[in-house]
């Protein structure tokens, strides 16, 4: 039916006999419209002297054709708070139409042409949504919601981890969701970055990267929205190379501590990741092992799941390429180096006769009867080649005792001092109020 047929002066005409065959309680709905000061006393009161159902509903629709077009969602409201839904159902595209009218700040179609979108930001109210309402609108004050209305509504960063260099499974179908994303939000006048198949570190430097841009270009995104889609595990995600980065390390870049040009500006987070508790992991981050002796390696698997397989990986930290190939240990590797155990949740490697070729870092790898994996933190095996002589000792306790009074008892984190991330903020409100 054209839009002009729900004109609001139709709406009590054309239902009217639906309404006053189908309303059987007319007095609770007067008194809701008493309530929202549509009826003043002397309406509400003549409509509860009259006995007859059917003519006390007449008199409320006769009223109600006094009122204006706000008689139409009030009534509409009446009857969804005294339980009427099929009469509210029957008055639905009137109200729509009403408000499609009044709000000046929906387009006609989405995205809005470039003189629609001049006219929006002309407007000083904003329209939100409101759940009485079957046009879900609401009207509020600029002062209650964020200005987004610019040509260029804000940027979007998305991180897409498809192929994984190690024992988790590629995660193919992950591109078709990056693409609806990128769609959607260029449909929504954001500005879409999106990066594919990212190392742990490389995700950090994307962000970072990202977030130094906006700092020089502060005025070209009122709203900034993250979106990781990856393996996971926790609070933490992977890279492409199976290494764990705590969220929050990827969320800091975005505070207003470490980009200050978006204080005041929205921040949304979306993570597509799985966040199954931790199942193996390694305590001990560092192994100190003198040469020639033997390492014990501890993975603690904490898991439900049926075991199928257990084997270790070693990444020699002095391989140069881009893609590591990991060393696999397994039951088969050569006995007089490697040994693999296990005693209830714990499963242990020894690394015998330590050289110089065994340094490096070791991961656990689980692999469950359901072709899932786990896979632990790593740890590094270090050589403890050097020993300290007692002569050195003086001169650690000369260095400490004249140190400087007004020094401060604490350093610098390694990723502030990497990156030059400072954490103290020259705003009042908390670094990640608009997150």
């Amino acid at each position: 039916m054209a839009s002009e047929n729900f004109d609001w002066k139709n709406a009590f005409k054309k239902n009217r006999v639906k309404i006053v065959r189908g309303l059987a309680n007319p007095d609770e709905v007067g008194g809701h419209l008493y309530q929202m000061k549509i009826f003043n006393d002397e309406m509400y009161e003549t409509v509860k002297q009259i006995d007859e159902t059917e003519k006390k509903t007449r008199q409320i629709l006769d009223f109600l054709n006094y009122r204006g077009k706000k008689g139409v969602s009030a009534l509409h409201d009446a009857f969804l708070e005294s339980n009427n839904e099929e009469l509210a159902k029957a008055l639905a595209p009137y109200v729509i139409e009403v408000e499609k009218r009044d709000n000046k700040t929906e387009p006609l179609k989405w995205p809005p042409n470039k003189l629609e979108n001049e006219d929006m930001l002309k407007d000083k109210v904003i329209k939100l949504k409101d759940p009485k309402s079957p046009w879900c609108i609401h009207d509020y004050g600029k002062d209650h919601a964020y200005t987004i209305q610019n040509e260029c509504r804000g940027k979007v960063f998305i991180i897409n981890n498809v192929h994984f260099d190690g024992p988790l499974q590629n995660r193919d179908a992950s591109n078709m969701d990056a693409e609806n994303l990128t769609t959607l939000f260029s449909e929504l006048h954001f500005t879409v970055f999106q990066e594919q198949d990212l190392t742990a570190k490389g995700m950090q430097s994307f962000l970072q990267n990202s977030a130094e841009q906006l700092q020089k270009d502060e005025i070209c995104a009122e709203c900034v929205i993250l979106i990781i889609m990856s393996h996971g595990v926790g609070t933490k995600v992977y890279g492409v190379d199976c290494l764990l980065v705590e969220i929050k390390e990827l969320t800091d870049c975005f505070s207003t501590a470490n980009c200050d040009s978006l204080h005041g500006k929205p921040r949304l987070v979306f993570i597509q990741a799985c966040r199954s508790v931790e199942t193996a992991s390694i305590d001990k981050t560092v192994h100190l092992v003198k040469p020639g002796e033997q390492v014990e390696i501890e993975c603690i698997v904490k898991s439900s799941k049926s075991i199928q397989n257990v084997y270790w990986e070693w990444d020699n930290l002095e391989t140069k390429v881009k893609k590591r190939d990991f060393y696999r240990i397994t039951e088969w590797n050569n006995s007089n180096k490697y040994c693999l155990q296990q005693m209830k949740s714990v499963r242990s490697l020894f690394v015998k006769n330590v050289s110089e070729n065994d340094k490096g870092k070791y991961r656990c790898i689980i692999k469950h009867d359901d072709e899932s994996v786990s896979v632990s933190n790593f740890t590094e095996l270090q050589l403890d080649i050097k020993e300290k002589s007692n002569s050195e000792l003086p001169k650690v306790f000369e260095k400490l005792s004249t140190a400087g009074r007004d020094e401060i008892d604490s350093v610098p984190s390694v990723q502030e001092t990497e990156h030059k991330c400072s954490q103290q903020s020259t705003f009042l409100d908390h670094p990640y109020a608009d997150s």
